[in-house]
């Protein structure tokens, strides 16, 4: 009875314990005046998994128990060693003990001590990096350390002032090596590396560009390759215009291609060597402009030459050459275009009123008591221009640079009854454009200024060229035209039912 009282004791006490191992139920010696001593009351273990052995001068069987679920005790019967495997521990410093019984009386306790394990998560463990000189930041997470140190493989890896927790910040000097580089940045914690950071920095590579001075002919874009060595390839009549291809010595283009039409050169495009550039090679091309001053934006665009809708793309402009560039996506055709960029070089006077209706819904008797008042003259052998629906009234005004304003008044047998359009001309073309280096014109920003004023937003270009502002179903439309070989301003306004 008195052993299965024992026995139930010791049950009872190894359970209310995380662990309890070796029994000493064998004992050489009864009773409880055996000895344990273990070699260490105290130990210090290392923060990540470990195992451990604590030498115990022992003349009896013992039990072993802890009091801390990140120590497991070996069950093995050795009596002359501890051992144990303690967790890493992810949390903050912390203590338990193992204690060594004989027949349940508590002979010898062994203070167990494990520090937090220090570390650091990298939001990235790479980076690529451009070839100019400049400075970058890496986001990391410290947990149970503020106080690492940085320290890099390479010389041109270098760290300014740490300002910022969870920040890594460094600098990498200019690379004029001509080929890519790494180098690597250790984060180190009590002399330990704990963390490393891989930094890949493209090369400065130098790439030729194309001939891009607008309204320059054939010949011009002929002596530019010329000069540089290239190779005529191929030159095509356009009938309205001259498409020229040289092949061209680059580390990453082998074709140039120019088109030109009887406002000089219009347009350009880089070919790659392969038929798809990757991402490392655009990456490095486009850097190469930046560093050639231009700048980058998004715009509307095309993704490729046969795109029929146009989406949001990265692009760069430079705004002195008045020249925009954007990657072409083309099957087995990629390559970088290069066309005019409009940029305005002046300011321009505009209308002090949107050049439109005086009365929507006039009548033609409205009208000419209107003309009759403001400078106007019937042409009466061009007017009334009529059909089914409505009919058109030209007055020739040239005055204050009006040179001829057209109402169109719709009949009593259309749904727009009285005046719902008009057509004005003006001498003067820069109240609302101006002329592009390419040949074209392009509208004004006082005379968008004043549209959008008045309610009237751009909504693009017409089949006939006109630019298109919109308010609603109502529209203006824009236009420079040629009469006699002078510029004209013609503008259209248009009004719903």
């Amino acid at each position: 009875m008195k052993h299965l009282l024992k026995n139930t004791a010791l049950l009872l006490v190894c359970s209310t314990l995380a662990f309890c191992s070796k029994k000493d139920d064998d004992s050489p010696q009864s009773g409880t005046s055996g000895s344990v001593t273990p070699k260490v009351s105290l130990l210090q273990v290392a923060s990540d998994n470990g195992s451990y052995s604590i030498d115990v001068a022992a003349n009896t069987a013992y039990t072993q128990q802890t009091d801390a679920n990140w120590i497991k005790l070996s069950d093995d019967t050795d009596y002359s060693t501890v051992k144990f495997e303690v967790r890493a521990n992810e949390g903050s410093e912390r203590r338990g003990s193992i204690k060594l019984f004989v027949q349940n009386v508590e002979k010898a306790k062994i203070e167990i001590y494990q520090k937090a394990r220090l570390f650091v998560t990298l939001e990235n463990s790479t980076i690529e990096v451009g070839a100019d000189e400049a400075e970058h930041t890496l986001n990391i997470t410290d947990r149970n350390t503020d106080q690492y140190t940085l320290s890099a493989s390479e010389s041109w890896i270098t760290f300014p002032s740490q300002t910022e927790k969870n920040k890594v910040t460094f600098k990498t000097a200019q690379n004029d090596s001509g080929a890519a580089r790494s180098g690597k940045i250790s984060l180190k914690v009590e002399d330990k590396t704990i963390a490393e950071i891989t930094v890949t920095q493209r090369a400065t590579v130098a790439y030729l560009l194309p001939f891009v001075e607008f309204g320059k002919v054939a010949n011009d874009i002929k002596e530019f390759e010329k000069v540089r060595k290239s190779t005529l390839k191929s030159e095509k009549d356009l009938g309205s215009g001259t498409q020229l291809t040289y092949t061209v010595k680059d580390p990453l283009f082998g074709e140039v291609q120019y088109v030109t039409n009887l406002r000089g050169f219009q347009r350009a495009g880089l070919y790659s060597k392969e038929p798809t550039m990757t991402d490392a090679q655009k990456a490095d091309f486009q850097a190469f402009l930046l560093q050639e001053g231009f700048e980058k934006i998004s715009i509307q665009g095309f993704k490729t030459t046969l795109s029929i809708s146009k989406e949001t793309k990265e692009a760069f402009i430079h705004k002195e050459k008045q020249v925009l560039v954007q990657f072409m996506a083309d099957t087995k055709a990629n390559h970088y275009a290069f066309s005019y960029y409009p940029v305005q070089q002046k300011n321009f006077a505009t209308f002090s009123a949107v050049p439109s209706l005086f009365k929507k819904g006039a009548t033609d008797a409205e009208v000419a008591q209107y003309e009759a008042a403001n400078g106007g003259t019937l042409d009466a052998a061009n007017s009334p221009a009529s059909n089914a629906s409505r009919n058109a009234f030209l007055y020739k005004v040239n005055k204050n640079n009006v040179i001829s304003r057209t109402y169109f008044v719709g009949k009593a047998t259309n749904n727009r009854v009285g005046l719902f359009q008009t057509t004005f001309r003006f001498s003067n073309a820069t109240a609302a454009f101006f002329a592009g280096l390419d040949g074209e014109y392009y509208p004004t920003k006082e005379f968008s200024a004043l549209l959008s004023k008045e309610g009237f937003e751009y909504s693009g270009v017409s089949k006939n060229g006109h630019v298109v502002y919109k308010k609603g179903k109502d529209f203006i439309a824009a236009k420079v035209i040629f009469v006699d070989k002078e510029a004209v301003l013609e503008v259209m306004t248009y009004y719903s039912v």
